[in-house]
């Protein structure tokens, strides 16, 4: 083996983890923009505006940790049980 070869020679690293972290991280950023604009629009809002579209201004931090869930039926599972 040559010594030049054996000195320039380096370990095979693959980027492919990182990118991956970093679309990860950059998706994750995105939709906590998103959940941040989504509060400060419903917060914006007022009551009338709100109850139009059958939300209460306590359920805007919920709605907007949890965007995929409808807000209609929120806490209305007990009702239909009894």
């Amino acid at each position: 083996m040559d010594t030049n070869q054996a000195t320039t020679a380096r370990p095979h690293l693959s980027i492919q983890p990182i990118c991956a972290f970093l679309n990860q991280w950059w998706r994750a950023f995105q939709e906590e923009r998103s959940r941040r604009k989504l509060r400060a629009a419903l917060y914006a809002l007022n009551d009338h505006d709100l109850k139009d579209i059958g939300i209460s201004r306590g359920m805007i931090e919920h709605i907007g940790s949890h965007p995929t869930v409808d807000p209609r039926f929120v806490g209305r599972d007990h009702l239909e049980s009894g």
